[in-house]
């Protein structure tokens, strides 16, 4: 029969303040940019049949191109990406709180956006969103050892 081995596995070290600092900073900065995608997605999603008149209000050459690529886009990427952004805000919260089954949802909603902005606007997606997301698992990775 298998057993498990409690040896072989590690426990997970003591957070120092520094690291922790650090931790709630990223947390932090996760809720606030996460947050507000997920109020604007959601918004969005809601309001997409509605776009088209409020692109009337816009005489800005730049906000008319963002509000017509709003208005084409599919009301599936607005509900993908709320959703998405909603479980990177519960991923980072189960850090913030040591579990490191956060770190699992972060990254993986973290890189489904990345596929989902690709798929549904591909003339918007850009290397920055990409190394910047990189950037934010490889801060959160480096925390996993003080995890359980």
């Amino acid at each position: 029969m298998f057993q498990l081995n409690s040896d072989k596995q590690k426990a997970p070290q003591e957070l120092d303040a520094q690291n922790e600092v650090f931790l709630r900073f990223l947390c932090i900065i996760t809720f606030i940019y996460c947050g507000l995608y997920t109020f604007s997605n959601t918004f969005l999603a809601i309001t997409k049949d509605s776009l088209s008149q409020i692109m009337e209000i816009f005489e800005d050459e730049t906000m008319h191109e963002i509000a017509t690529l709003l208005i084409e886009a599919n009301v599936w990427f607005f509900i993908f990406s709320a959703i998405l952004y909603a479980v990177s805000i519960y991923g980072a919260y189960k850090m913030l709180k040591l579990n490191k089954i956060g770190f699992h949802f972060y990254a993986m909603s973290q890189l489904l956006l990345l596929i989902v902005s690709v798929y549904f606007l591909p003339e918007t997606s850009s290397m920055l969103s990409f190394i910047v997301t990189i950037l934010f698992i490889y801060f959160f990775s480096r925390f996993l050892k003080y995890m359980h």
